[in-house]
C-alpha cells in the first residue's frame, strides 16, 4: 500500500511495506489538502502560498488570502486563506477555508466559488490574543451530509453538519476533544476523530479513546484507512517556526483490535497536514482509487 502525505514544504509518497518515502514535489508550498477527481485521473492539492509561521496578526491574515488548489494541470483562483482539508465531489471541490473561517465550494469547470459562513466572524483570528474564529480544518461527506470539524482553538472542538449540496447547517455539536482534526464516519455509523492535542483517536459519540500514542507531547492529525488498518499521522507539539523540518511519524493500527502494528518514521519531513491512501479505496476519504500520472511510481 502507498500513502500520499502532505507536509508544509513537500508532498511525499510513502510505501507502507518498506517504510520508504519519496519526495513527489516541493515547489508549490505549503501543502495541505489532498484529493482527486471522481475518475481518479487528476490529483488535486491545496496550497497556502505562504509561510504560516508569519501568521501573527489580522494584517497577516488579510494578506494570507492567496492560497489556491492545483487541479491536474489547472490552477484555481488565489482566494483561499490557509485552506486545510479539501474534497472532490462530482464537479465540485470543497475546501475548509480556515483563515477565512468558512467553507468554500468551487465549480471545477469555471472555478466559480461561494464562501459559506455559519456566523458573522469572518477571520480565524484577529491577533495572538483574539482567536475569534472556528478554525475549520477537516471534512467528510457521508450520504447527503457534509461533516466539518472546527478545532476552535482553546474553546473545545465542534462538529458541524451541513446538508449537501445545499450547505444548510443541520447541527453544531460540541465535543470533548482539544483542537480536533479529521472526521471519519464508518459504514456502521461510528464517528472517529483525532483528539489532536491529547495525541489520540477517539469515538466521538462514546467519548472513548480508541487509540493513544505512546509518545508524549505530540499531535495526531491525518487519517487514512483501507478498512482493515488505520494510518494515523503524528507530529511533535511546538512553535510554528519548527514545523517545517522536524521528524514525524505514521502509526499503523489494526482496526479489529485497535492495536499498533507498525510505525513509519519520516525524518525531517515537517508536520503532517494530510494523509491519503492512494492505491486502495480510502475509507476516511471518498474511496476513489487514484489512477493518474503518479501511478507508475507506486510499489507493486
Amino acid at each position: 500500500m502507498n500513502l500520499l502525505i502532505a507536509c508544509p514544504r513537500k508532498l511525499l509518497l510513502v510505501d507502507t511495506q518498506t517504510a520508504t518515502s519519496y519526495v513527489i514535489e516541493s515547489h508549490r508550498p505549503e501543502y495541505y489538502g489532498i484529493t482527486w477527481d471522481q475518475d481518479g485521473q487528476n490529483l488535486i492539492l491545496g496550497h497556502s502560498g505562504i509561510d504560516n509561521s508569519n501568521l501573527q496578526s489580522l494584517e497577516s491574515y488579510i494578506d494570507s488570502e492567496c492560497g489556491w488548489v492545483s487541479h491536474g494541470r489547472q490552477r484555481g483562483p488565489s482566494v483561499l486563506s490557509q485552506a486545510h482539508q479539501i474534497l472532490s465531489v462530482d464537479d465540485r471541490l470543497i475546501a475548509t477555508n480556515t483563515g477565512r473561517n468558512s467553507i468554500t465550494v468551487f465549480r471545477t469547470d469555471d472555478w466559480f466559488y461561494h464562501h459559506y459562513w455559519i456566523d458573522d466572524v469572518r477571520w480565524d483570528r484577529k491577533g495572538k490574543q483574539d482567536l475569534c474564529g472556528r478554525h475549520f480544518n477537516s471534512l467528510f461527506l457521508h450520504r447527503d451530509q457534509l461533516h466539518v470539524i472546527a478545532h476552535n482553538h482553546d474553546r473545545g472542538s465542534e462538529l458541524i453538519r451541513f446538508f449537501w449540496p445545499e450547505m444548510e447547517v443541520i447541527r453544531v455539536e460540541k465535543t470533548n476533544a482539544e483542537m480536533a482534526h479529521n472526521i471519519w464516519v464508518t459504514d456502521e455509523g461510528q464517528r472517529v476523530i483525532c483528539d489532536s492535542m491529547r495525541g489520540s483517536v477517539v469515538d466521538l459519540d462514546r467519548n472513548e479513546v480508541l487509540w493513544q500514542s505512546s509518545t508524549p507531547n505530540v499531535v495526531t492529525r491525518g487519517l487514512a484507512s483501507n478498512g482493515h488498518y488505520l494510518f494515523i499521522g503524528q507530529s511533535a507539539i511546538g512553535p510554528r517556526q519548527e514545523r517545517t523540518a522536524r521528524d514525524s511519524h505514521v502509526w499503523i493500527v489494526e482496526l479489529a483490535t485497535w492495536k499498533t502494528v507498525d510505525c513509519i518514521r519520516l525524518p525531517k519531513s515537517g508536520n503532517i497536514h494530510e494523509i491519503r491512501l492512494i492505491d486502495q479505496p480510502d475509507h476516511c476519504h471518498h474511496r476513489q482509487v487514484y489512477r493518474g500520472p503518479l501511478s507508475h511510481r507506486l510499489a507493486a
